[in-house]
């Protein structure tokens, strides 16, 4: 995606989609910590723009390349984290969806910044199709 894209698109996110005020009151963050953090989103966003693949390990600890095929962010309004949602490719053309997120550290080396959770879930997308069927019936989600 061009640059100039990436700008505009990040520019109509972050006006649409983030509440600033209850990012500070419930992130326990000061103004300064949200100027920052808002900096640092431009930069987040575009890398997310930018890639195409990544790197893990999987459940053996081998290490595997995987092609981000496409993918969706959507910042939770009431609270400092982004999820992401990523339809990934495996070697072997097998496609998963994994669903992470990025959340400002409160800690360590890292504190005041965007890292991304540590943990986060690949499923098949017939499977996260059935559970979303699920969550419906059972009026987990509407």
């Amino acid at each position: 995606m061009e640059e100039n894209k990436i700008k505009k698109k990040i520019e109509e996110w972050t006006i649409k989609q983030i509440n600033k005020e209850k990012w500070i009151k419930n992130g326990r963050l000061t103004i300064e910590e949200f100027e920052k953090i808002s900096e640092d989103l431009e930069r987040i966003m575009t890398n997310l723009y930018r890639r195409e693949e990544i790197e893990i390990k999987n459940i053996f600890g081998d290490k595997e390349r995987l092609k981000i095929k496409n993918f969706v962010v959507l910042p939770q309004f009431n609270f400092p984290k982004l999820f992401v949602l990523q339809e990934l490719e495996y070697p072997h053309h097998r496609r998963e969806i994994r669903i992470g997120y990025y959340i400002v550290a409160k800690e360590g080396k890292k504190k005041g910044k965007w890292i991304w959770g540590q943990f986060n879930p690949h499923i098949p997308k017939e499977d996260l199709k059935k559970l979303i069927e699920e969550a419906k019936k059972e009026r987990i989600l509407c």
